[in-house]
């Protein structure tokens, strides 16, 4: 996990102040976006006693980040203000598991959320694509809970066995014949960072799937407007500028946040102290600026958002 590699850099450092500093208002940033949304949302839900797919996959990539977000601030701050100590090493160990399991958790939810976009927007006379499109509200909730209770049942096995090994390792002080117990007292994420890496995988190569027939289409839309003799200041033409706009934003967030995200887990890579916490800015920043995009593409999100900065201008 990127930030793990603090061991070998002073916190009291210019460039490290600067980082925290960094890391924490990105935190707040997060908190604020998706408490943003989880409230919208359940205030919502608590009137109308039900909640709309596309309202679900929003709280549910709410939940995940402000999860993610809390993690990679918990571990940080035990991390410096902990003595070197095996609970130490536990408790990162602990976080590393868990920090790639929220990752991967926040991926897939915002994997589906592109996805359900793409089939309601969208439109293509294959009768394949015209049974999903009357299913996907559906079907895209609950292959995201299917998704995740894969994630949590391929997390426990790595996690039981890891800790397997490190009693092993503690009571004998050498390494146990057990060759997948052997394996974890030298790289204890190894079956754990395999499976990770292809799930992540296969999340980025969907939701840039989803994503890219989406541009094309709402690119296609537009151009028949424009043939057709349509005034391109027409409200659902905007409409569908903006959520292009959007939409090419959130692409270009998700191939940084993936190219980012695949260093720490591949474990191919090696980089320094400094690299390490400068991959952990970054991969706290990336979540919390889609998370804003989300916002100010959801209309009614956004009208929220401005009818309470406008109450506070005005009280102000």
């Amino acid at each position: 996990m990127p930030f793990m590699k603090l061991t070998t850099m002073g916190i009291t450092t210019p460039l490290a102040i600067s980082l925290q500093t960094i890391l924490a208002i990105e935190s707040a940033v997060a908190f604020l976006a998706n408490g943003f949304i989880l409230v919208v949302n359940g205030h919502r839900w608590i009137q109308n006693r039900k909640m709309a797919p596309c309202d679900f996959l929003l709280t549910s990539l709410s939940t995940s980040r402000i999860m993610l977000q809390l993690t990679i601030l918990t571990i940080n701050i035990l991390y410096l203000n902990s003595a070197e100590s095996g609970m130490r090493t536990y408790g990162q160990d602990i976080g590393t598991f868990l920090w790639l399991f929220l990752s991967n958790a926040s991926l897939w939810c915002a994997t589906w959320l592109n996805v359900f976009y793409c089939v309601k927007v969208t439109n293509f006379p294959h009768h394949l694509f015209l049974w999903l499109k009357l299913r996907i509200d559906v079907l895209a909730p609950r292959l995201l809970g299917m998704v995740i209770i894969s994630l949590m049942f391929f997390s426990v096995h790595p996690t039981i066995l890891y800790f397997e090994a490190k009693k092993a390792f503690n009571l004998s002080g050498t390494l146990t014949r057990n060759d997948s117990l052997s394996k974890v007292c030298h790289n204890p994420f190894f079956v754990f960072n395999t499976l990770q890496f292809f799930s992540i995988c296969m999340s980025f190569i969907l939701s840039v799937a989803a994503s890219m027939v989406l541009l094309i289409s709402l690119w296609r839309h537009r151009k028949n407007m424009k043939k057709s003799g349509s005034v391109i200041k027409d409200l659902s033409t905007q409409v569908y500028l903006n959520l292009m706009k959007s939409l090419l934003f959130s692409l270009l967030i998700d191939i940084t946040y993936f190219a980012t995200l695949i260093i720490p887990v591949s474990g191919y890579f090696r980089y320094a102290a400094y690299d390490g916490f400068s991959l952990t800015v970054v991969l706290s920043a990336i979540p919390s600026a889609h998370t804003i995009i989300l916002i100010l593409s959801n209309p009614k999100l956004k009208e929220i958002l401005l009818r309470i900065l406008n109450i506070r201008n005005v009280a102000s």
